[in-house]
């Protein structure tokens, strides 16, 4: 598989638009925030039950990784 080029993706983007991409839609149908707290009761572990807290949070932040930038 080639490397993606500088307007790929927003060509992509634009292609997906075009053809009715079926994500937008339900990005504007769904209300995303009344389903939050639903899914962190499911998804989120407590950080007692974590064995670490490096990696990816559930919103998106990354964890603090003591040193990096230092």
């Amino acid at each position: 598989m080639a490397q993606m080029g500088f307007f790929d993706l927003s060509d992509r983007y634009v292609s997906l638009d075009a053809n009715k991409d079926p994500l937008v839609e339900i990005d504007t149908v769904v209300p995303w925030e009344e389903f939050r707290p639903a899914l962190e009761r499911v998804w989120r572990k407590s950080d007692v039950d974590r064995k670490s807290r490096a990696g990816c949070q559930a919103d998106g932040r990354s964890a603090d990784v003591q040193g990096a930038g230092s």
